[in-house]
């Protein structure tokens, strides 16, 4: 039991470390895009879209894999009481934070952009609640990943 509680600690802290850089990563990338390409804008957009969009892929891969391990933690009892607390409610929240960009927020902006629509107010609030929606993901998901890695059940007197 020890290895199999050892995996999914490291699987979680993993993937949620993993989910922190590539949301971070892609923010400054995101940035990066738009000074160079300035002031294309319209390609600025494209490439970062397109960017975004690997990033979709990439986060919804981490977040099942964080579910799982963390799944398999809790059944393990591989954490102390009100970690394991913390870490379930805190993959919750990312969770919603990553289902509002992907199922919400992200095709709005690209059927927005498709439509040549991306000077108008609604898509500067829309883009707003993205960077809003990442940053919140970024932060969960390296709040969770120190706890996460910060170890396994210490004392059985932790864990009541």
């Amino acid at each position: 039991m020890p290895f199999l509680c050892a995996l999914c600690r490291g699987l979680l802290s993993l993937s949620l470390g993993a989910y922190f850089g590539a949301v971070t990563m892609s923010a400054i990338a995101a940035i990066t895009t738009f000074q160079i390409l300035d002031p294309d804008r319209e390609t600025a957009g494209r490439v970062a879209g397109t960017m975004f969009a690997r990033l979709d892929i990439l986060t919804t891969i981490l977040i099942v894999v964080a579910a799982i391990s963390l799944a398999g933690a809790l059944a393990l009892r591989a954490y102390p009481r009100i970690r394991a607390l913390s870490l379930g409610a805190g993959v919750i929240l990312l969770t919603a934070a990553w289902g509002l960009s992907v199922f919400w927020i992200n095709p709005r902006i690209v059927g927005m952009q498709r439509a040549g629509l991306t000077q108008e107010p609604a898509f500067h609030r829309l883009h707003k609640t993205s960077e809003r929606s990442l940053g919140m993901q970024g932060l969960f998901a390296g709040v969770l990943a120190i706890t996460a890695a910060a170890g396994g059940r210490a004392s059985s007197r932790e864990s009541e």
